[in-house]
């Protein structure tokens, strides 16, 4: 497009821009038929249908979620995956008694998921494992790993359980404009 051609000001300090998931799925290994609800907070008012921007995390044995993030704005392109969760401090976290690890996997997805298609059969290969995260009551996780990203670019990753042993489970709600419990991409400048 020749944005690198345009004359840009200058800025001396080093922006920042946090980038919540377009689609957040849930996909169940045990169920491969079921898609779950896209949009399961929504509902009818005088005006129309409501779709409230909060959306649920959920990872039990059997049950992981798809995350996706459009990356925004040129010049925006060093991104990096984070993982909040202040377990001490947020009460709509809920996880079991014991200890569990999550593994997040890079998928093999370069548009946005059909949320009405997504099932456990049609869900994208994964590409590769980017992080295993310890998840125990007692300890918060503040999580980031630099990915990859270009302006357009569709970032897909998937949240597991990963314990071979153990049967926990965590699950969260998060909410754009209120969250302290949330996975997001925070994108940097790069001029």
């Amino acid at each position: 497009m020749g944005f690198d051609n345009l004359k840009r000001p200058l800025f001396n300090e080093r922006r920042t821009l946090i980038n919540y998931p377009a689609v957040v799925m849930q996909i169940d290994q045990d169920a491969q038929a079921v898609i779950f609800d896209d949009d399961p907070k929504r509902y009818m008012a005088r005006i129309g249908t409501i779709s409230p921007e909060d959306r649920q995390i959920r990872v039990t044995r059997s049950v992981s979620t798809i995350v996706q993030f459009r990356v925004l704005d040129y010049g925006m392109e060093w991104c990096d995956l984070q993982l909040t969760i202040p377990l001490n401090s947020d009460d709509s976290v809920q996880i079991c008694d014991g200890n569990m690890a999550l593994a997040i996997h890079r998928l093999n997805a370069s548009s946005l998921l059909n949320g009405k298609k997504l099932g456990y059969k049609a869900r994208p290969a994964r590409v590769s494992k980017i992080a295993e995260i310890e998840l125990s009551k007692m300890k918060d996780v503040d999580f980031r790993r630099r990915v990859s990203c270009r302006m357009g670019e569709v970032l897909t990753f998937e949240i597991v359980h990963s314990s071979v042993e153990s049967d926990c489970y965590v699950e969260w709600w998060q909410d754009p404009d209120k969250s302290t419990t949330a996975v997001y991409v925070v994108q940097h400048s790069t001029a």
